[in-house]
């Protein structure tokens, strides 16, 4: 077990509007194009780091940014500045500001510990997905365990979190109506088990740095 820096921070803004977790990051990386926390967004693949260090979504239909480690310490240098935000063409004010810092400790447990996605996770690019749709039953079900692995295992490897002990998975997983957003094409929601110990709010798999894949303790 490893502990990290994690931040939760909601926005909450006069409008009972739908917003999209693409607009909400584009404005802030355009916004604050000269900050730490624009470069800590745009050059996450530069630095191998294979889970965003800033990852920004829609919860209740509210922005939301969590962060990580150094995305925690960039965050907090714009935060007093962020008064209005321009998503999609309208302006919106910033009525409140609720920060939640935390050190989280992750890493392999000994026990499953019982997660859901709260927003869809995008597992598979367009050639992983045109295999997977040909599958039985079966060898999906084994397919997005294996994929489930691969993305913690790359968390892991952001961190230099050791892993110990080989990671299980179990889940019941359900597909939803097909994204186009560039890199995937099929998107999952549901709930899993696994054997390690994964922080609140979490993004996984494609597109986790705009609010997809975003991962809660199941309640």
């Amino acid at each position: 077990m490893k502990s990290i820096r994690t931040s939760i921070t909601r926005i909450k803004i006069d409008s009972a509007n739908k917003i999209s977790s693409n607009h909400f990051r584009a404005f802030m990386l355009k916004q604050y194009a000269d900050s730490a926390l624009a470069k800590l967004s745009e050059n996450s693949k530069d630095r191998k780091i294979y889970s965003s260090l800033l990852q920004y979504k829609i919860i209740n239909d509210a922005p939301f940014i969590f962060a990580m480690e150094d995305g925690v310490d960039a965050l907090k240098e714009i935060l007093p500045e962020l008064s209005e935000l321009y998503l999609g063409h309208k302006k919106y004010k910033v009525i409140e500001i609720i920060e939640k810092d935390l050190e989280t400790e992750v890493g392999v447990t000994a026990k499953r510990n019982k997660y859901e996605f709260e927003t869809p996770w995008l597992a598979l690019n367009e050639e992983d997905y045109a295999k997977f749709k040909y599958l039985y039953t079966q060898e999906r079900y084994s397919a997005l365990s294996k994929m489930i692995i691969r993305n913690i295992l790359g968390f892991a490897r952001s961190f230099d979190i050791e892993i110990a002990s080989r990671i299980r998975v179990k889940h019941e997983l359900n597909e939803i109506q097909s994204f186009k957003l560039g890199t995937s094409t099929s998107g999952f929601v549901g709930k899993f088990e696994i054997n390690f110990h994964i922080p609140e709010h979490l993004g996984i798999g494609n597109l986790s740095d705009r609010g997809f894949g975003s991962i809660t303790p199941k309640r």
